[in-house]
Order: C-alpha cells, then structure tokens, then sequence
C-alpha cells in the first residue's frame, strides 16, 4: 500500500494513491468546484486563487498531492507534507501534514471522507510516522464530526492571517500491539494552544 489502496464494496473500486499530472489537474478542478460552492453559499474557507500548482509550492513548499478514484474516476483528494511551520511550529516528530481535503459533491455520502482517512493513518503507520496532523475551522460542524469521529483529537488552536481561530487536532498513530483511540471519545479533552 506504499502507493495504492484499494477497497472494494461491491461493483466499486476505491483506489487511493499519488497523484500523477493529469489527476493533479482533477483535483484542483475538484478543490475549486468545492471553493466556489462555498463562496456562493456565504460560507467561503478557501479562496479560488489558492487553487494553481504554484501558489500551493508557495505555502507548502513541495507537497505530495494525494487523488482517490472510484472506478478509475478522481472524487477527491488531499495533500500530505511532513512540516507545517504555519500551523503546528516547532513540532519536529515524525508526523504527515494534512491538507486540502475534499470529496467532489457528486459523491457525497458514500463514505469516502472516512475511508479516505483510514488510509492516511494506515499509510502513516506503514511510514514510520507518529501522528497525523490537520487543521480545520470547528464551527463546520460537519468537519468537527469527521475528524473528531475518525480519532483526531483537539490539541489547541492558531489564529489564521485573518485573526480567525483554527482549530489544529491530531491522530496519535498506535505502535505496534497498541490499541487505536475509539473515535467518539472527547475530543477537547487534550486541549489547549498548539
């Protein structure tokens, strides 16, 4: 699973893997659709210009771009980094960064958010890493219950260049033999500032 993940529930074939060129142009197409829908929704998180190869090398430097398929068709995707200075500084261990997560809306509801997730912390334990980490605005309720029901934990908060509150948690990779976190549990009950 280095590269690929594949999942398959009945005639669908979910497959989940590093992105090539074309499928780097899908998902910035999938992120912009998803950033113009929010816009016109009064409910803008991310701004359309953010959405080319060269202002995300900007603010990530050199990202991975992550593209999950069904049926040899991209739904949504991710980028992965393994520093974010931005939002969690000074942190030095082993972790991936997660970033630009979205499901095109024509899939919505199908469980690809939760099975994309399971294959990022899959995929960072088959890495070496400890943690996955992210970042996210939690009055999205429907981003606090992902996150939070898929095992993250809130670890505190950073302010945004606009001054806004964001919310950063993280997965805590099991080592071997340990038992995941159940998802559900509190997750404030680690809080505090990043």
């Amino acid at each position: 699973m280095a590269n690929h993940a594949r999942g398959e529930s009945a005639d669908v074939q979910i497959d989940i893997h590093r992105a090539n060129d074309a499928e780097i142009d899908a998902l910035l197409s999938i992120w912009k659709r998803r950033a113009q829908r929010l816009i016109d929704q009064n409910l803008g998180m991310w701004e359309l210009e953010q959405f080319s190869r060269e202002s995300l090398r900007d603010k990530y430097g050199d990202p991975e771009y992550y593209v999950g398929c069904l049926d040899g068709k991209a739904f949504g995707g991710f980028i992965l980094i393994g520093r974010d200075e931005r939002y969690w500084p000074g942190k030095n261990d082993s972790a991936y960064y997660f970033h630009k997560f979205a499901v095109d809306e024509e899939y919505a509801g199908r469980g690809l958010s939760g099975a994309i997730l399971n294959w990022v912390k899959e995929y960072g334990k088959e890495n070496g890493k400890a943690y996955i980490r992210l970042d996210f605005e939690e009055d999205r309720a429907y981003l606090a219950n992902m996150y939070y029901g898929n095992g993250f934990v809130k670890k505190g908060f950073v302010l945004d260049g606009r001054g806004k509150e964001i919310t950063v948690a993280e997965y805590r990779i099991p080592a071997r033999g340990e038992r995941p976190r159940a998802p559900g549990n509190n997750p404030r009950a680690q809080e505090g500032n990043a």
